[in-house]
């Protein structure tokens, strides 16, 4: 299992690297995403909101995170059905099914270095943040946050394993793809906290991940929350991360 994840990344890391521009031209373009959402904040500096409480009525730090914390559901749609299409266009998607490595785990190693990178990613967005534009999470409950991460991205996994099997059967999942991305950033508190919206549009809120994800993730990065403070958003995708794994992992495997 290490030896075939190792594989993976080095395969991965080494395509992705392989293109040097596109790899710095990534890390500007977060320089200037969170000036943007800098001077976004700007506008609001000042004003109080209940709505912006879990952020210390500080727009930047809730669109910073948000935007951030975004990525991880990005890469978890788009992961595990770009490998296949990849394959497919390759040629050599039957070669992989057919090799003697268990099927969960070529899914599940062919998303470690996207999950790697936007790791990366994120820790970038929060330096910008702090040492240019005073992002201050000072209190962070690191653990919490933690916590609230490897659950959020099982979470998200589940959704990307769905899309994958779309590619499987009907060779595209771009138009669903796009569809769940937008809904998700609609409905999750991305750019605005989900209290904002029509009560009869915040219930379904309540149903999706990335609601509680964000959520947790502020709460942890930016109130400095403990575990027990945390619990309702860990219980939940604790929850939704049983539900995936007995729905897409415990079904036969290739031996």
């Amino acid at each position: 299992m290490i030896k075939t994840a190792l594989a993976f990344i080095k395969k991965d890391f080494l395509l992705a690297s392989s293109y040097k521009a596109s790899f710095i031209i990534q890390f500007i373009t977060i320089f200037f995403g969170v000036s943007v959402f800098y001077y976004i904040g700007e506008v609001f500096g000042g004003s109080a909101s209940s709505f912006l409480a879990v952020s210390n009525n500080n727009y930047f730090s809730y669109l910073l995170l948000g935007f951030a914390f975004l990525d991880y559901h990005v890469v978890s749609l788009s992961a595990f059905s770009t490998s296949i299409q990849e394959s497919q266009m390759m040629g050599t998607l039957e070669i992989i099914l057919l090799s003697p490595v268990r099927v969960s785990t070529m899914i599940l190693c062919s998303s470690l270095w996207g999950y790697m990178f936007t790791s990366i990613r994120f820790l970038v967005y929060l330096l910008f943040g702090t040492l240019i534009f005073g992002l201050n999470i000072g209190n962070a409950n690191v653990l919490g946050a933690l916590v609230i991460l490897i659950l959020s991205i099982a979470c998200f996994a589940g959704f990307g394993i769905i899309l994958a099997g779309i590619v499987v059967v009907f060779k595209k999942s771009d138009s669903i793809n796009a569809i769940v991305g937008a809904a998700s950033t609609f409905l999750g508190g991305v750019l605005y906290p989900v209290e904002v919206l029509p009560d009869w549009i915040s219930r379904f809120s309540n149903f999706i991940p990335l609601t509680h994800a964000l959520k947790g993730i502020r709460q942890a990065m930016l109130q400095g929350y403990s575990l027990s403070q945390l619990w309702p958003e860990i219980m939940f995708l604790f929850l939704f991360s049983v539900i995936f794994r007995y729905c897409f992992w415990a079904a036969p495997q290739q031996q």
